[in-house]
């Protein structure tokens, strides 16, 4: 896991992040209610989880930025968690390790973030994502395959 102080350096602060996207953030997101579980969030998760969406499906249709903003929630839920240990947890999410998670996000990640956050889910069982014209992990199955969303093809949890 990353420390807090790499997050900090390469970052905007939470009010240049919030003035430069004040249009579009809800202002009153607190706590999200994922399946009777509550998490609480704060304006560091929401730009968390628009940078990893930004990373890991910016050339994606939105519907499939909103499906991996989905894959974090269920992955928060199932190790009781919180977003910014789910998303630096190693091996996690490989767009962690790219230069365009240290960027600024566009508004259409961080407009599904928040989406996401607010409850929004377009696939109730995804653990997993992966782009299969590059990668075939040992958990990708025909069996555990729920939908294929641009390139992202999404997996439930054996």
């Amino acid at each position: 896991m990353a420390s807090s102080n790499k997050v900090e350096k390469k970052t905007q602060k939470g009010e240049d992040f919030i003035s430069d996207n004040e249009a579009i953030l809800n202002k009153d997101i607190t706590t999200v209610d994922i399946s009777n579980k509550n998490i609480n969030t704060n304006l560091n998760d929401i730009q968390l989880l628009a940078r990893l969406i930004q990373s890991e499906a910016g050339n994606e249709p939105y519907m499939g930025k909103l499906a991996v903003g989905n894959v974090v929630l269920h992955r928060v839920k199932e190790d009781k968690s919180n977003i910014e240990d789910t998303i630096y947890k190693k091996g996690q999410f490989d767009g962690v390790n790219t230069n365009n998670f240290y960027s600024q996000p566009n508004n259409e990640s961080i407009q599904a973030a928040i989406e996401v956050l607010n409850g929004r889910e377009v696939l109730s069982d995804s653990y997993f994502f992966v782009n299969l014209n590059v990668a075939s992990p040992s958990w990708a199955k025909t069996d555990n395959f729920i939908t294929r969303i641009g390139d992202h093809w999404f997996f439930r949890k054996e």
